[in-house]
């Protein structure tokens, strides 16, 4: 397991964009992957724990991470915009759902983060990383999830 990353800035855009962004910035750390339900539309994470590069971003600040931080493999990413007192109570569960979620998928789960965004932080944030799409869809249909 390596060290958490405290800081994730992600932008979302089109592969060219990104394409430029990462050719004029090479001592950061990107990882770019394609949304599935929109053609056309990147998301571009910068895991350098720095400052962000982008004009119009989110930053999330982590609180909480299993398994590695390679971020290869399938991204799924939940916010959730909570009330006071909802978003109390998921900041004290939801980083023993994402341990849950790690020990029972540990073969088909890389990773994951609990965070809270900064730019709107009433919005919790789990972010997890599959291996294959086919591991994505297990664990979306297993009551882990449910």
């Amino acid at each position: 397991m390596n060290g958490m990353i405290k800081v994730i800035n992600y932008a979302l855009g089109s592969k060219s964009y990104f394409d430029d962004e990462i050719k004029a910035n090479p001592d950061r750390r990107f990882v770019m992957a394609e949304n599935l339900t929109t053609e056309d539309n990147y998301i571009l994470m910068d895991l350098s724990d720095q400052p962000s590069i982008f004009g119009s971003s989110i930053k999330l600040e982590t609180t909480h991470h299993v398994g590695d931080d390679s971020f290869d493999g399938f991204f799924f990413l939940q916010a959730f915009d909570l009330a006071k007192e909802t978003r109390a109570m998921l900041k004290k569960v939801g980083p023993h759902v994402l341990d849950e979620t790690y020990d029972q998928f540990k073969d088909q789960m890389s990773g994951g983060y609990f965070a809270t965004r900064m730019d709107h932080p009433q919005t919790l944030v789990m972010l997890t990383v599959w291996k294959t799409e086919d591991d994505l869809k297990k664990w979306l249909k297993s009551p882990v999830y449910a």
